[in-house]
């Protein structure tokens, strides 16, 4: 797999997975819009360059907020680098994964009916 940092994908309505991308650890950046069939972000696990996650403006952080409501983070665990993440948590959620993390300095919940 080459080794490439930044990938897009825009207008993918039929696009389901991106399970794929594992295969690429070298991915620090990451840009995906109107692809409302992907909501498996298991893929996470082995990005552990990734920095910037539909962040257009800022300088980086992975930003999950219009994915759906996550009940489960441990996808989480290999973001080693990113410095911010935005997400939606629902329900009793285990928040471990976030010790792993020793280079995020900003969390974002966007909580709906949450339980430590």
């Amino acid at each position: 797999m080459p080794k490439f940092q930044q990938i897009q994908f825009n207008q993918c309505p039929l696009l389901t997975s991106l399970e794929g991308l594992s295969a690429v650890p070298s991915l620090s950046s990451m840009y995906v819009e109107n692809c409302e069939s992907v909501t498996d972000f298991t893929f996470f696990r082995h990005l552990t360059h990734l920095v910037k996650f539909n962040r257009s403006w800022n300088a980086g952080g992975i930003d999950l907020s219009k994915f759906g409501v996550f009940s489960d983070i441990n996808f989480l665990s290999g973001l080693k680098s990113a410095p911010e993440i935005d997400v939606n948590l629902q329900g009793s959620v285990d928040l471990n994964v976030f010790g792993q993390l020793k280079n995020m300095k900003k969390i974002n919940f966007h909580v709906d009916t949450f339980r430590l």
